[in-house]
């Protein structure tokens, strides 16, 4: 390969007009010396440098407030400081670089065909360059009990709640109970806000704080169930050794190798108050539906459709509906949930009022956009229970006493028309099988109860008939304990075994993948006691057909599951462990058939798990189990879509501002980090190929920031979502 060697300190931009080039669309084209140079018209290009000469792995950021809305390119100097920023619309950037170790480096206006050298210094103290860290650094500082410390003997033993049984139990809490609405040790978590300063200790303005907002009862039960006490005392003290000057144990690494050719592009969308909890692009299946269309957004809490047009930079919303009048004193949601304690960014005011609540949103072979939502009030109807369809009679589910409860929706972009879909119960997060009628398959809302299933809906049959009715259904999940190969009666899991019958299954799912191969569907048992998966075969599609197998991690410091992604080229399964932070990964081929009582041995299968320490550090003194992060989910990379290969497995560094890439053939993992601003939280991911032949530049990963405090983010009060293109390109100047 061709290297271009500059004879000494920063390479000048004259000397690096010579060694741009414009590569072309595919992987192969990577020697930079293969194609004719010169500089592309919609690029900036240039070096960053400093006294010790080029700054390798430094991010550049290329900002417009001059498009319709704010709109950011970031790339990564290559080793020897160079750049460029590729495929930008006209207008005027403000483009600046960050790199840990070094003080921002100021920013230079600039335009699409120009060069800009950047002059970096070092940050001012340890302290200083810290201040650029991702969260999950920071939140590493905590220090939370030992595992000699557990069980809990609550308030007049050692102040530990009682309910935390193990360490496991503990960190399990401090994650999900929190992570699950924004990240820890950001700017906004990691000091305390000034509103709070009148209260005499740290402890007090922990109180305080974790009571503020339309969300302070989640938080304030959740640190009950911590053991209060205990609990504030111990993020007292992480907050206090922070003002102290205590720093991260260790430093985040600058981006290297292939993390050296990523292009993000961001746009902003909603405003300052804005929960958008997914977004979607394309059809997961078929990514070249809705090419170069528009990205929509789920604003949760503020029941809008939101949109961006990234070929335009353009954004709109659109309200979204409810079949019921909603009653802002009847409405299930968010419209009760008063502050507990004036917020310290809000006051009082009531920030989230979403009586639809949409979430879960996927895309269908139509291009449609599908969520689950709250449609209206009062109980499922009849036909639930009443034995009139086969589900209904098979399994009866009736809830009563529930104001409202999340039911289906979908917007047609053709139409600009939402539909709505009844559904007995409370569907939450959902795939489509890959069949003709595009037929969806979900797991259950924990509300519920005890009814927990596996849940389906043929949108190919509702589009012909409209009529929930002949398009739902669903089964109970049981394992096959009597041996004879089908469903038939069962015990429930409250009621004595009967080596007779079959055992119905009530963990709680929270997520699941399809391996349309097989007819199966893998589930999530979301717990930290221990976490398990859950494989469902499909059989007929019938009630009476959905046998059930579960295997559980063996290993007691390896906790809490998310969502799980199936390789549907060797049938294994890879799943988060978000309590712990780790990355899982499970052979069912390894497992032995077995059938009848022994389907009870849910650890059975010890051979099937190979276990990933997820990037990042872990808590201080804590010194079992892998890192700080928290991915909400995994997605197999089926389609290439990062031209890494089909079994490569991608997660959202939902604490680490970050997505995250896991190539099986090497065991390593790729950090392609969104430096800017600090706080960046994603959830969902999903792809899309605008345009097949044209290599890296025809397809992106989508995601979002999907937190709830905004204001909690670098920048502050003020701050808006954004949506994410990640790419990767053949090397850090391919255009």
């Amino acid at each position: 390969m061709r290297s271009f060697v500059f004879s000494a300190g920063i390479p000048t931009t004259a000397a690096l007009a010579g060694a741009l080039v414009v590569l072309g669309a595919t992987a192969a084209s990577a020697d930079p010396g293969a194609q004719q140079q010169r500089i592309a018209q919609d690029a900036i290009s240039g070096v960053v440098g400093s006294k010790a000469g080029p700054e390798a792995g430094v991010w550049v950021i290329a900002e417009s407030l001059d498009l319709p809305t704010r709109m950011m390119k970031v790339v990564v100097t290559d080793d020897q400081g160079r750049f460029l920023l590729p495929q930008l619309p006209a207008a005027q950037y403000k483009v600046w670089a960050r790199g840990y170790g070094l003080a921002d480096v100021p920013a230079v206006m600039s335009a699409p065909g120009k060069q800009v050298d950047l002059t970096a210094t070092p940050a001012a103290s340890p302290a200083a360059a810290a201040q650029t860290y991702p969260a999950n650094y920071w939140y590493s500082v905590l220090k939370p009990p030992s595992e000699a410390d557990f069980p809990g003997t609550g308030a007049k033993g050692n102040k530990i709640g009682p309910a935390q049984v193990t360490q496991a139990d503990f960190l399990q809490n401090i994650k999900e109970g929190c992570l699950i609405c924004h990240q820890l040790g950001t700017v906004g978590t990691r000091t305390m806000p000034h509103a709070f300063d009148n209260l005499p200790t740290s402890h007090a303005k922990w109180d305080r704080r974790v009571q503020s907002g339309q969300y302070g009862s989640w938080m304030s039960r959740n640190m009950s169930g911590l053991g209060r006490s205990y609990a504030l005392d111990m993020f007292a003290s992480w907050t206090d050794r922070i003002a102290a000057g205590e720093l991260p144990a260790e430093a985040p690494p600058r981006p290297a190798g292939l993390e050296r050719n990523a292009v993000l592009t961001s746009w902003d969308w909603g405003d300052d108050k804005t929960v958008m909890h997914d977004s979607v692009a394309s059809d997961e299946r078929h990514p070249t539906v809705n090419a170069n269309g528009r990205v929509w957004g789920l604003n949760e809490y503020h029941d809008y459709l939101t949109w961006i047009d990234p070929n335009t930079s353009t954004t709109g919303a659109i309200p979204y509906p409810t079949r019921d009048k909603p009653n802002p004193e009847e409405w299930f949601g968010k419209a009760g949930r008063n502050p507990l304690q004036p917020s310290a960014y809000w006051g009082n005011e009531r920030i989230f009022f979403s009586p639809a609540n949409p979430v879960g949103s996927e895309m269908d072979s139509k291009g449609r956009v599908w969520a689950t939502s709250t449609i209206r009030l009062g109980e499922s109807p009849s036909w639930c229970s009443d034995g009139s369809i086969p589900s209904s009679k098979f399994f009866p589910l009736k809830i009563t006493g529930a104001t409202g409860f999340p039911q289906l929706s979908y917007y047609d972009p053709k139409t600009n028309k939402f539909s709505f879909v009844e559904t007995c119960i409370s569907p939450d997060h959902f795939r489509f099988m890959e069949d003709q009628d595009d037929t969806m398959v979900s797991t259950v809302l924990a509300t519920s109860g005890a009814n927990r299933l596996l849940w389906w809906f043929n949108t190919g049959e509702f589009d012909r008939t409209h009529d929930e009715r002949k398009a739902i259904g669903w089964c109970p999940l049981v394992m096959d304990t009597n041996g004879d190969g089908k469903v038939g009666k069962w015990t429930n899991p409250d009621e004595p075994f009967d080596p007779t019958l079959d055992r119905r299954y009530d963990g709680s799912q929270y997520h699941l993948s399809i391996d349309n191969a097989h007819r199966t569907v893998w589930l999530n048992y979301f717990g930290s006691k221990p976490g398990a998966l859950v494989r469902v075969q499909l059989g007929s599609m019938k009630p009476d057909s959905c046998l059930t197998e579960v295997y559980q991690i063996p290993d007691p410091h390896v906790f809490g599951p998310r969502g799980p992604d199936v390789d549907p080229a060797s049938g294994i399964v890879w799943v988060p462990f978000t309590g712990s932070g780790h990355l899982g990964r499970f052979d069912p081929s390894k497992c032995p058939e077995v059938r009848g009582k022994e389907l009870l041995n849910f650890q059975r299968c010890k051979a099937g798990w190979t276990i990933y320490k997820l990037p990042g550090p872990n808590f201080k003194g804590v010194q079992n189990g892998g890192s700080t992060e928290w991915p909400y989910l995994a997605k197999v990379d089926v389609h290439n879509i990062m031209g890494l290969g089909t079994n490569t497995v991608i997660l959202p560094g939902t604490m680490s501002d970050s997505v995250l890439i896991f190539l099986p053939d090497t065991e390593k993992f790729l950090v392609l980090r969104m430096p800017f601003p600090n706080g960046f939280y994603s959830r969902i991911l999903n792809w899309r190929i605008d345009d097949p032949a044209a290599g890296w530049k025809g397809r992106g990963l989508w995601t979002n920031t999907g937190n709830m405090t905004l204001w909690h983010e670098e920048t502050g009060k003020g701050t808006l979502g954004t949506t994410v293109k990640f790419q990767l390109r053949p090397n850090p100047l391919a255009d």
